[in-house]
């Protein structure tokens, strides 16, 4: 921007060394946000405009030449962040045609997402705004709550694709004093078919036998675990400990509980946990994590003995693959996978349901000699259905 009085200017510049080979100015506003991709520069302005920028086709910006290719788009408010990303897919003659997506998110928390390229067009669009208000929600006491205090608010951290498609944004908190409960940073994926934000990492289950925020190279190695890192890592504070925000409050404290009953909080804790981190995983379509989640839910419900939630489970994978398996076909590539315990299908994200109980289940459950009786019945009801 200018100085008081002055017109706002942004200048636009492409250079080869010290010499500028071309530039472009734009009057009355400055920049706010800006990207580029092969084919493609995006510049936004604080007036919540767009611009769109090209060059040659054969040379590309090596050329040292830019042209506006598109008129300027006009948003709902100041452009905050701006994202490209461009592709290549196979057109109708076979011929290799270039796809460039855009992601913006303005002011007032609206965010769209663009095809650019072949053909503009609104792929979806949205607001982040349930997503901030949650985390603000739950970061204040009720009597403290102020709806038009800005600085309750979360800033927007991260926003980006992931690699299964799926739309992932991360909010900060801007607290000063004690980290909130669900930790400084909290991970969101956007449901296009129910047009709600998921809360898919958080720091809630700091009760749970495998929350921790130090890093290990031992977990998982899916999206969900990559993200859970990173939310979990911000909650380690100066002195960190293995339950991170919640390191100054017991659990009696925090869930009005006796002391005596903590053994029993820190079970539910983490099978809570566990199905949560299951149900996300689904939600991310990760296989990896999925399969991890199993694992250790299947673990801690052998540990304890706990057959009720072991024949539950069993049940929701074997029960439902026989009575429905000759009328449903599996279907693993839609783009929203059902409830895996409500699924029809012998399949989810690419693992046989049968299998998970022969490979994971019963592995595990043969762990506890005191569920000899309960595995055997399991490995009989495997042979009936094969």
């Amino acid at each position: 921007p200018g100085a008081s009085g002055s017109t706002s200017c942004s200048t636009l510049s492409i250079s080869r060394g010290s010499d500028v080979t071309w530039r472009d100015n734009l009057m009355g506003t400055h920049c706010t946000a800006l990207d580029a991709c092969s084919s493609l520069i995006a510049l936004g302005s604080y007036d919540g405009t767009i611009y769109l920028y090209s060059t040659s086709p054969s040379l590309g910006w090596i050329s040292g030449v830019g042209f506006r290719s598109h008129p300027p788009f006009v948003m709902s408010g100041s452009i905050v962040r701006l994202s490209l990303k461009e592709s290549e897919r196979k057109s109708s003659n076979d011929d290799k045609e270039k796809r460039v997506e855009m992601l913006v998110v303005t002011s007032d928390g609206a965010f769209s997402v663009f095809t650019i390229m072949p053909t503009p067009c609104l792929q979806f669009k949205g607001t982040i705004m349930p997503a901030m208000n949650q985390m603000r929600l739950s970061a204040t006491h009720r009597s403290a709550q102020k709806a038009d205090d800005p600085s309750m608010f979360p800033e927007l951290a991260r926003i980006m694709f992931t690699q299964s498609k799926q739309l992932l944004l991360i909010l900060c908190h801007k607290t000063k004093g004690n980290i909130p409960v669900g930790g400084l940073l909290q991970g969101f994926v956007y449901n296009r078919d129910m047009e709600i934000w998921m809360r898919v990492s958080d720091g809630r289950f700091m009760f749970s036998k495998f929350f921790s925020t130090v890093p290990n190279s031992k977990l998982s190695s899916g999206l969900l675990s990559k993200i859970d890192r990173s939310v979990r890592s911000s909650s380690n504070g100066s002195s960190s400990r293995r339950r991170g925000i919640a390191s100054d409050s017991s659990a009696s404290e925090m869930y009005y509980v006796n002391e005596d009953d903590e053994q029993s909080l820190q079970s539910f804790s983490t099978r809570c946990h566990c199905e949560d981190r299951l149900a996300c995983a689904l939600a991310l379509h990760s296989k990896q994590d999925f399969m991890h989640w199993l694992r250790l839910y299947v673990r801690s419900l052998c540990v304890e003995a706990n057959t009720v939630h072991l024949r539950l489970v069993v049940n929701m994978l074997l029960d439902r693959v026989e009575s429905t398996s000759s009328d449903v076909a599996a279907n693993t590539n839609t783009s929203s996978l059902p409830c895996w315990w409500l699924s029809s299908a012998e399949n989810v994200l690419g693992l046989n349901k049968k299998d998970a109980v022969e490979k994971i289940i019963i592995p595990e459950m043969t762990k506890n000699r005191s569920l000899q009786r309960l595995t055997n019945e399991f490995a009989r009801e495997l042979v009936l259905i094969t």
